[in-house]
């Protein structure tokens, strides 16, 4: 790739790098309404342990809110993040680490989140998503 493709692929991944940012400060600060505009309707999530599946933005939404409900974040940093871009689709990733209590417990996790989005008139709106425990 060279001259303006290339401009444009780098400012396209450095979007997806700010949406997965956003994505991040909006449920960490319980603002599901802004979340929300970043989910495509027929969005999917995949459990980590299980495999199972979450489908639709509202359920999502609401895993996102239960979370929230039962656990007090203490702390949530992001790092490492990597963005490819393929026209109108794209894959996001970055490390997370996480500082919570749940039930009087205190956890702390690490992982990784691996996201898809396609980009419509809209904007990039996240697809799909799953998370998996680093080491």
């Amino acid at each position: 790739m060279t001259g303006r493709t290339e401009a444009g692929r780098e400012a396209a991944e450095e979007e997806i790098r700010t949406r997965l940012h956003e994505i991040n400060e909006a449920w960490v600060g319980g603002r599901f309404a802004q979340l929300a505009r970043y989910f495509d309707p027929e969005i999917v999530m995949v459990a980590p342990d299980s495999g199972g599946r979450i489908a639709g933005a509202e359920a999502c939404l609401a895993s996102f809110k239960e979370f929230l409900g039962a656990a007090n974040v203490l702390d949530f940093r992001e790092s490492e993040f990597t963005a490819d871009v393929w026209g109108t689709a794209a894959v996001g990733t970055f490390r997370f680490d996480i500082t919570y209590v749940l039930d009087g417990s205190q956890h702390t996790e690490a992982g990784r989140e691996i996201w898809l989005f396609t980009r419509g008139d809209d904007g990039w709106r996240a697809v799909w998503r799953t998370q998996f425990p680093l080491g």
